[in-house]
């Protein structure tokens, strides 16, 4: 009879005990499998791990984001700067280069002349007649008289053209012909050039021709 409870007393034993690989509920909500505890904070713990690293990576693309887009903004500004830029200065460079080659024409032009004065008023004495003035000529009316003046010849208009004639006393030129020579007579200055003589009205800064100086020569 002892035997026999001693018996039923062990499977009683045996039958209270978890059997390995079952879990049973805890009173705080964990689950014992009987290889290990896993708790439900930790898992909560997780979920709000991986929402905040997922918030800082969406953060930080929207900045990267906004620095791209700044960026290629701040690049297109600067392209259009310096498209501006290269515009402003081709077009200073051209309007450079016409200025020089307008000054380069004007300079031969008074090289040609300085360097064949005496040949250019030869070919052009009183008397002789063109058709068409000279580029560039200036009018000048001397007591009611039109004339028309180019590097240092006047013209007076005739029924066929015009006709080359004596400089008229008073006429008035801005910059004297080319090949002129300064002579001094008798304490004045003269400026002498294709039979004709100036004056210098210092009052204006005009050349004023003037009849020939009784006892002055010149050689030619």
């Amino acid at each position: 009879m002892k035997n026999t409870l001693t018996m039923l007393g062990a499977a009683a034993l045996v039958c209270a005990l978890p059997t390995a690989g079952t879990a049973t509920a805890h009173a705080s909500g964990a689950m014992i499998d009987g290889l290990g505890f896993v708790d439900g904070q930790a898992g909560k713990g997780n979920r709000a791990s991986r929402q905040t690293s997922r918030t800082g990576n969406q953060s930080q693309r929207q900045t990267s984001r906004t620095g791209n887009q700044s960026q290629r903004q701040t690049t297109r500004t600067g392209n259009t700067e310096t498209r501006t830029e290269s515009r402003n200065d081709i077009a200073s460079d051209r309007t450079d280069a016409r200025s020089d080659v307008a000054s380069d024409r004007t300079d031969a032009r008074s090289d040609f002349a300085q360097d064949n004065w005496r040949g250019y008023y030869a070919a052009r004495p009183v008397g002789y007649r063109v058709a068409v003035l000279p580029a560039s000529y200036t009018r000048v009316v001397i007591a009611g008289s039109p004339y028309f003046y180019h590097s240092g010849i006047y013209y007076t208009s005739v029924a066929e053209g015009y006709v080359v004639v004596a400089a008229p006393v008073g006429a008035r030129i801005a910059v004297l012909p080319a090949g002129y020579r300064a002579v001094v007579w008798q304490g004045s200055t003269y400026y002498y050039v294709n039979d004709t003589y100036y004056t210098l009205d210092s009052a204006t800064n005009a050349y004023v021709v003037v009849r020939k100086p009784a006892g002055i020569v010149v050689v030619k």
